[in-house]
């Protein structure tokens, strides 16, 4: 697990600006609907500890981003 020490800590704010951005991009839109976020990683491989925990981080910033009122008043949906 040696390998990927260095490489988590810049995981996160990578995933995070890249939500950010795609709630930007979005933020235009006239309709109350929620905003749907997905995200693809491995999960059942020797690496799936980082998809896992990449997908548990978007999950935790789409949860803080919910409870403050959402996104211009659109709550944030991850698929």
């Amino acid at each position: 697990m040696k390998f990927f020490s260095h490489w988590i800590p810049s995981c996160r704010p990578s995933l995070c600006s890249r939500l950010l951005i795609a709630v930007a991009l979005l933020g235009g839109e006239s309709t109350k609907e929620p905003i749907r976020i997905g995200f693809v990683a491995r999960t059942s491989s020797p690496v799936a500890d980082l998809g896992l925990s990449g997908r548990d981080a978007v999950e935790l910033i789409a949860k803080q981003f919910n409870s403050n009122g959402g996104i211009a008043g659109r709550k944030i949906d991850c698929t």
